[in-house]
């Protein structure tokens, strides 16, 4: 048990600034009482409504009394400010994790956004060079398609007009020969226009994406989740 001692009372001609302590927080009036059953200090007013206690003392008297000395309120008061002081840098360093935390999430985040940019303009490079040989490919067919018909065409307009001049000024003779000469010919266009045609090919391309990033893009904004755990360590 802490020893106490009565500290030598001097007086002074100048009043101390009790900061309203001594003033009663219900009344607002001068504390003049202590109430030992209720651990309360009193002013006139309260000592009305305790005047049933058999415990009530005015203040003159229970100051004569012994009590802790000044200098040891003033070392409880001194270790109760270092334990504020405590807690306030314990504030101020949690504040500071705080704002570490934001900074390493916006840095996750960005990170995670270059590297998906990145991934991803490298596989758009991959599908469009792809794209792109696969569409020459394809031209080159079609140009070789379109030069064999244009071909046909040419000779089938020769041949046509061969045959409008026959019309007009050929003989019997000339319009046999032709007959029999274009019947043979026309199946050799025939034959070269089906030609063309089997290799006729409908091709289509279109761009398959993964599941993951389909089911990923259909959250929305929620694909990517803030995890927050608060655990209580001072008790």
């Amino acid at each position: 048990m802490a020893s106490f001692s009565v500290e030598n009372q001097h007086n002074s001609s100048d009043a101390v600034d009790m900061k309203g302590m001594d003033t009663c927080r219900s009344h607002g009036k001068k504390i003049t009482f202590y109430c030992h059953g209720h651990s309360k200090l009193c002013c006139t007013t309260c000592a009305v409504l305790h005047g049933k206690c058999d415990l009530l003392d005015e203040i003159a008297t229970v100051s004569e009394r012994q009590v802790p000395a000044p200098s040891f309120l003033q070392k409880i008061l001194q270790q109760s400010e270092a334990d504020a002081d405590s807690e306030i840098m314990d504030c101020k360093q949690s504040e500071t994790g705080l704002n570490k935390y934001i900074a390493n999430i916006s840095e996750e985040l960005q990170e995670m956004r270059d590297r998906f940019m990145k991934l991803f303009d490298i596989a758009e490079n991959k599908i469009m060079q792809e794209a792109n040989a696969i569409k020459s490919k394809e031209v080159k067919l079609i140009q070789e398609r379109h030069a064999a018909s244009s071909k046909v065409k040419t000779e089938i307009k020769e041949v046509l007009s061969i045959c409008s001049t026959l019309l007009e000024h050929g003989t019997k003779e000339e319009k046999y020969i032709f007959w029999r000469n274009i019947v043979e010919k026309n199946q050799t266009f025939q034959s070269d226009i089906t030609d063309q045609r089997k290799k006729k090919v409908a091709t289509t391309m279109a761009v398959c994406f993964p599941k993951e990033l389909l089911s990923m893009l259909e959250k929305g904004n929620n694909f990517i989740k803030l995890i927050c755990e608060r655990n209580i360590t001072g008790i």
